[in-house]
């Protein structure tokens, strides 16, 4: 998709606007649209593209600028439309590893001058992996045909390490003589301890010095996704074909809060995007011996975004912030129970859209809710 921009009309997005695949005839990326095969692929929230497909399973990439078909008709910049890899009547597979490693990446300025003045002993971790294979094949000779691939993705980046200010052991041994319950003492038995103590970091509650410090917490920093997608075809005669796609994308990651990571604390992010997507399209030859095809496209989607964290984590957040206030206010905290109970997976949002016969029906599931966003009917008309 990054290749786009070297086409005529195209060029880089626009500064500061959203969206993807550049910009097509002047206008913003949130102006163009995607399809997978035919069938709808925007992400509702920001139109970009919203489900991932593996690079090595795509078979072409078609661009459309400008003079589109009635089945274009929903964006007004680029039409992107990625038609994916089937199996044939010959067995073939393949394997791919991509890789990017700062072991022979170059460093940059800022690394080279941190090196040099000994603030640091090497560049910053930036290690890619893309590893991944496909196969595809005759099930049954010149009617039925299986392909499938599988891709993994990790990223490993630099690690977070943040510093605040909070008590030594002398300063939470007084803070513990001045908590107004045991709740404020099981709170504070959970937050960081600082090494050593600094009088220019010295805190003040209810008129009494607590000696503080500074104190360092590191948290990792990793993306995990793997991708699959799965496609069958079936000719049902010379005149009549289905075409089935699965596509799933899974990423993982860890989530430890902006404020001051803490291991007890930490959230594990993860977002499941689906798609299926069944294609029926047949040909007829008119009286003028011309021939027109026809479809009937289906698809559903499903993304889903939960995370795993413990119901403690924002009062931790917010007690440090009022320690680094020097402020008492936390001293006559509401008590708190099931502190270090883990809330189970949970689902934010899960968007579904359902597309047939060229009608699409844009459908927001929660848990609370359950709306219809959109319905549009556009004439489409499959090309031979």
């Amino acid at each position: 998709m990054n290749l786009s921009v070297f086409l005529p009309n195209t060029t880089t997005q626009l500064g500061g606007t959203s969206g993807a695949g550049g910009s097509v005839g002047g206008l913003r990326g949130r102006q163009n649209s995607f399809a997978i095969d035919g069938t709808d692929n925007n992400d509702p929230s920001v139109t970009s593209s919203s489900q991932q497909v593996i690079p090595d399973a795509v078979q072409e990439l078609v661009i459309n600028q400008n003079v589109y078909s009635a089945e274009y008709g929903r964006g007004s910049g680029g039409q992107f439309n990625v038609i994916t890899k089937t199996g044939t009547n010959k067995l073939h597979f393949g394997a791919w590893l991509y890789n990017i490693n700062r072991a022979y990446d170059a460093a940059d300025n800022q690394e080279h001058a941190n090196i040099a003045n000994g603030s640091a002993t090497d560049k910053r971790r930036f290690d890619f992996n893309r590893v991944g294979g496909d196969i595809g094949g005759p099930i049954l000779r010149d009617k039925l045909f299986l392909y499938g691939a599988y891709e993994f993705n990790n990223l490993g980046a630099q690690a977070t390490a943040p510093t605040i200010v909070v008590p030594t052991a002398a300063g939470y041994t007084q803070l513990n003589t001045l908590a107004a319950n045991q709740q404020v003492r099981d709170i504070l038995a959970q937050m960081p301890v600082a090494p050593a103590a600094n009088p220019l970091d010295t805190l003040t509650v209810n008129g009494v010095a607590i000696p503080a410090g500074e104190a360092n917490s590191v948290a990792p920093s990793f993306v995990n996704q793997q991708d699959y997608i799965i496609n069958g075809d079936y000719s049902i005669d010379s005149r009549q074909t289905l075409h089935a796609r699965y596509l799933k994308s899974r990423t993982r990651q860890p989530s430890f809060g902006a404020s001051f990571p803490q291991g007890q604390f930490a959230s594990f992010a993860a977002i499941d995007n689906r798609r299926a997507i069944l294609n029926h399209v047949w040909t007829a030859t008119h009286i003028s011996s011309t021939t027109s095809a026809a479809c009937m496209r289906v698809s559903a989607s499903s993304f889903r975004s939960a995370e795993r964290q413990s119901n403690f984590r924002h009062s931790f957040s917010a007690i440090l912030g009022q320690l680094s206030a020097r402020t008492a206010t936390f001293l006559s905290t509401a008590p708190i129970t099931n502190m270090n109970s883990a809330i189970p997976l949970r689902t934010r949002l899960a968007v579904t859209r359902l597309r047939l016969a060229g009608n699409t029906i844009g459908l927001l599931l929660h848990p609370n809710s359950f709306r219809i966003l959109a319905v549009n009917t556009p004439m489409v008309r499959c090309k031979s």
